[in-house]
């Protein structure tokens, strides 16, 4: 369709060039919002970034089928980020890498994090984090959180995702899209 801009997260990039991720959204006249959104929030961010005229919807799971999966991506996304952005990222970043709320990606950092898997995520503001590979210095002693801590914290958060996508399946759009 010209004019319009594909919203679509965590698929291949060299798969599908065309299709943009919430941080590389730009106003185009038609939106087609290919996944479920993760929340609300998400949501009404990409409309008013995007502030199309027309929206269609398909709402498609994301390809990333469960917890497991995601913690997979963000580790893929999270080592990106440290050896091509000397670790300093937008949370939008991650959260398109992965389809998932900012609460979500911030929780699997942190249970990364705890597990060793990364260094540390350092949240700059509530929307830019810099992620180590290695735990930083002076900090050699630090007590690491408790993994199952982290785990019970990212569940949480996950299922608040599940939950608002089960939700935007049987919810009328006019009551989820506001143009």
């Amino acid at each position: 369709m010209p004019d319009s801009v594909v919203w679509a997260e965590a698929y291949s990039r060299g798969r599908y060039p065309t299709w943009k991720r919430r941080a590389e959204l730009e106003p185009a006249p038609t939106l087609i919002i290919y996944n479920a959104p993760p929340d609300p929030q998400t949501l009404a961010a990409v409309l008013e970034r995007v502030q199309p005229q027309t929206v269609h919807v398909f709402g498609v799971p994301p390809p990333l089928a469960d917890q497991q999966a995601f913690l997979t991506q963000l580790t893929v996304a999270a080592r990106n980020v440290i050896e091509h952005l000397d670790g300093k990222v937008h949370v939008d970043t991650l959260c398109g890498a992965t389809a998932q709320s900012p609460q979500v990606v911030r929780a699997g950092l942190d249970l990364l994090a705890a597990q060793g898997v990364l260094g540390g995520a350092t949240w700059r503001n509530r929307s830019n984090v810099t992620i180590s590979r290695d735990i930083p210095p002076g900090e050699n002693g630090h007590q690491r959180h408790d993994p199952e801590a982290m785990r019970a914290r990212l569940e949480r958060a996950y299922r608040e995702v599940e939950a608002y996508r089960r939700y935007f399946h049987t919810a009328p759009l006019d009551a989820l899209i506001k143009l």
